[in-house]
Parts: C-alpha cells; structure tokens; sequence
C-alpha cells in the first residue's frame, strides 16, 4: 500500500522489487552507507553473480552471441572468431564484465574484415586473470629506470607489432597506415623484432 504525495486515499499495487548491485550490500550497511530499514526491505531473496572471469563457459558463449548481433545490425554475413581471439578472451581478466566484452566484441568487428574477427590491436594483453595490478611486461627490479624504461617499451613494440599484423592478416601496407606509419618505416620494425608477414596470413 502507499499513497501518493497530495492524494486523500491510499492505493494498492501488486509488485515484485529487483534490485542489483556491484557493491556489498552487508559492508555499505555496516559503514552507514545503506539505511537498514531499505536492506532489510531488499533482503528477501539474495542472489550472487560471479564476475565474467569465473565463468570461462559463458565467455565464448555471450561472445558469438554479441558478434551474431553485430552481424545482424549492420547486415553483414556471419562471421567467426579467430582461434587466437578466442583464447585472448578466455585469459582476459574482463574487469567491466559483460559490458566490457560487448564493447570488445563491437569493436573487434568494427576493425576487422572477412569472415575471421581478429584482435584489435589497441587491445594490450593486460591484465590476465590473478594478474589484474600487474603488467606482465615489467618488473621493477630489471634495474634503473633507464633501462627499465627501454626494455618495457621494446616489449610493447614487439607486441603491438604482432597484434596488428595479426588484425590485418599479414597486409604490412594496411597494418603501416593504422600504425600511421611510413611502409618503409614500418618494415625495417617488423625486422627489428624478426616479425614475418607470412606468419600472419589467414585463410577464410
């Protein structure tokens, strides 16, 4: 029962409250955070979620189910997940959850072409999973900053390098000017970290 603000009568309606939350709710009750009164209300039927990251089953699934979804929304044929992105989504930590893989999904689509959905290269291969306040690329015992500095980014070059030759299948051309890089330029990188373009070729 309740009765609206200026209303004489009190009216009645038959309903079923949902609420969700990424908070704990005990813990923001305990800090005064929550009114008790609203908690107690609230605790009726609590059910918990895993995160994305403890349900590896339903990564791959919720995946194709999005891709399926942007290939209807844009009318295009349907498409598939390259191998290697399948296995970049099951180590993935997914800190944003199911938003965060929709948004992932969408732009690997967005980016790639032919019937294969590779991984953007904009998307680093951080952080994995118990791994999601560390850089698997550095450590802060390799020695002065300096160095430290050159090695980090040196690994970072060899990996973007390989993610967007992955993501364009080997076109050194297309992979040159998304680097926004001269195709010269480009090459003597990719033989600076002994990256062959064949080893990026893909079949339908």
């Amino acid at each position: 029962e309740y009765k609206p603000l200026g209303c004489e009568y009190v009216k009645q309606s038959d309903v079923r409250v949902i609420a969700a939350s990424n908070a704990d709710l005990t813990k923001l009750l305990s800090c005064g955070a929550i009114r008790e009164d609203f908690y107690y209300r609230l605790n009726v039927m609590i059910l918990s979620l895993p995160a994305l990251r403890e349900r590896e089953g339903d990564i791959e699934e919720l995946a194709n189910h999005f891709l399926g979804q942007y290939c209807v929304q844009y009318g295009l044929p349907k498409k598939r997940f390259h191998s290697a992105t399948l296995a970049w989504m099951k180590n993935h930590s997914w800190p944003g959850n199911v938003r965060e893989l929709d948004s992932f999904v969408h732009r690997a689509f967005l980016l790639s072409s032919g019937p294969l959905v590779h991984l953007p290269a904009t998307s680093l291969d951080f952080p994995k999973k118990g791994a999601e306040h560390s850089s698997p690329w550095m450590n802060v015992q390799e020695g002065k900053l300096k160095e430290a500095k050159a090695r980090y980014i040196d690994r970072f070059e060899k990996h973007y390098l390989k993610q967007l030759m992955a993501e364009c299948q080997g076109n050194v051309s297309l992979a040159a000017r998304r680097a926004g890089k001269e195709r010269r330029a480009f090459g003597k990188l990719l033989k600076k970290h002994s990256i062959e373009r064949a080893d990026y070729f893909q079949s339908a």
